[in-house]
């Protein structure tokens, strides 16, 4: 995962309270680079769906 200084910055401030609503919006708009190195089916194949879709995680191409 990588973040701009302010995005590091809000999840710093709410990684006991509020963490996934704000990297959710960090991935969506672009401060925050999230790398998935699994395809999405065996992601989803150990149980990280539901995480997935917490964060809103898009998935592409040979990606899936």
């Amino acid at each position: 995962m990588a973040a701009n200084d302010s995005a590091l910055g809000d999840i710093v401030a709410v990684a006991r309270n509020g963490l996934f609503d704000v990297l959710r919006a960090g991935i969506r708009s672009g401060e925050v680079v999230c790398y998935m190195l699994r395809r999405r089916c065996d992601l989803e194949a150990l149980g990280y769906e539901e995480l997935l879709e917490a964060l809103g995680f898009a998935f592409m191409g040979a990606c899936r």
